[in-house]
């Protein structure tokens, strides 16, 4: 006859922190994590679990040039203009031309000069309508001549994409809109 092993006294919370493999758990935010689940839930937490999450990502894009600016289209109707001076991101494609992406480059910018508040701040703050888009390139029908090139998004009728960034990497991400790019350049 088998015995039972003994029952262990309860045992302290497991460790968990959400993230990705490219990051590194930082122990003041599980500590954070643990205290905010405490008093939210009235109660210690009974587990906190490291998470490491697999995330599909595009690795071979078409680039497009060198982001000059961004003009994003506020929720109280103002426009706000992003310039990019030093170590300008690139403007890239997905191989179907129908998801663009900011790569690389200094992409920190100051959200309070957008009239982003500390209290509208987040993780992913979105930004507003990407209306405008500027990109430096050199393109066969002009010569192999460098070039800047401007979009305006939603000029035949098409739907704005959405600009957001996301404060914990200092990057932007193009959401949504009926662009499309082609030979010729970005289409609506």
């Amino acid at each position: 006859m088998k015995r039972r092993p003994k029952t262990a006294a309860r045992k302290p919370a497991k460790k968990t922190v959400r993230g990705s493999a490219r990051r590194n758990s930082n122990p003041s935010e599980t500590a954070a994590a643990g205290e905010l689940s405490e008093q939210f839930h009235g109660r210690p937490p009974r587990t906190i679990t490291d998470t490491i999450e697999t995330r599909r990502e595009r690795f071979a894009l078409a680039e497009l040039g060198t982001l000059q600016e961004l003009t994003v289209l506020r929720h109280y109707g103002q426009a706000a203009r992003i310039e990019f001076s030093t170590k300008k991101p690139k403007l890239a494609v997905s191989p179907d031309g129908r998801q663009l992406y900011i790569e690389g480059g200094d992409q920190e910018i100051d959200l309070a000069k957008l009239g982003i508040t500390a209290q509208e701040r987040r993780d992913h703050v979105e930004l507003g309508a990407l209306w405008k888009i500027v990109y430096r390139t050199a393109k066969g029908f002009h010569d192999f001549e460098t070039t800047d090139y401007s979009h305006e998004f939603g000029e035949d009728g098409g739907r704005l994409p959405t600009l957001v960034y996301e404060t914990l990497n200092n990057a932007f991400y193009v959401i949504g809109g009926t662009y499309l790019v082609k030979p010729e350049g970005i289409v609506n």
